[in-house]
């Protein structure tokens, strides 16, 4: 084992950094998390490696799940810097540092930035509306919320809008009633290679801010994914 890291270390350029090796015997995930708390970690790195199934491995899952600080996971199909980053927007307190660390990522290693929202689809917040007030067209109210939705974007956006204007920044707006399934695709078929999203780290992943089906998102995913937690961090039962 030490000959095996000490060989991909000598792979790597790391002048200037400083590097310590830890080699410890015990459950896998246990021992990672044990080992994050002592270092006092912000960021935990681990690989995704089940080509056939193409989703997390169960120490993987683990690591995202119960670690207290930001977590990566790197397909290991991929190589080299990143080149599409992916950065998944509600609009939420947490949602500031995800375009944050996405904005700093892709500053980084030059790659081009997409802010990704999920809207309800329109038709069934008009269908509502009009139950409960019906003073609007459907075209109409698609405008107002087009109008509404826009300005929050550009409110959002604006404390980076520096960084942003220095970057290939493109923002896109879905419309599903699923988030995490519409989102799953459409950075498969865009060819992202990171997806960086925010979670409150509860149990059961129930906290993800793309809702609750978002643990989907995490393992379907064909490509690498940094996992915001909320300034909480954790999970409930970690503690």
């Amino acid at each position: 084992a030490q000959g095996l890291m000490e060989g991909c270390l000598q792979n790597e350029d790391l002048r200037g950094v400083a590097v310590e090796q830890s080699i410890v015997t015990g459950h896998p995930s246990k021992c990672i998390l044990t080992r994050v708390g002592e270092l006092k970690a912000d960021l935990v790195v681990v690989s995704s490696h089940d080509m056939s199934q193409k989703r997390l491995g169960r120490m993987e899952a683990q690591v995202v799940r119960h670690a207290k600080c930001k977590v990566l996971i790197v397909r290991d199909w991929q190589a080299g810097p990143f080149r599409k980053i992916a950065a998944c927007i509600d609009f939420s307190e947490l949602s500031r540092e995800v375009l944050e660390q996405a904005v700093h990522v892709a500053r980084n290693d030059g790659a081009g930035l997409e802010m990704i929202h999920v809207l309800y689809p329109v038709e069934h917040s008009y269908d509502v509306y009009k139950l409960d007030f019906g003073r609007k067209t459907e075209a109409e109210f698609r405008a107002e919320t087009q109008k509404w939705l826009t300005k929050k974007i550009k409110g959002f956006t604006s404390p980076l809008q520096g960084d942003l204007d220095s970057l290939d920044f493109t923002t896109t707006i879905l419309e599903s009633t699923d988030p995490a399934v519409a989102i799953t695709a459409y950075v498969q078929n865009h060819h992202a290679d990171l997806v960086v999203l925010g979670t409150t780290g509860q149990t059961r992943w129930s906290g993800l801010r793309l809702g609750s089906n978002a643990e989907h998102l995490v393992h379907n995913s064909h490509c690498s994914v940094l996992a915001i937690k909320s300034q909480e961090g954790g999970d409930q039962e970690a503690r």
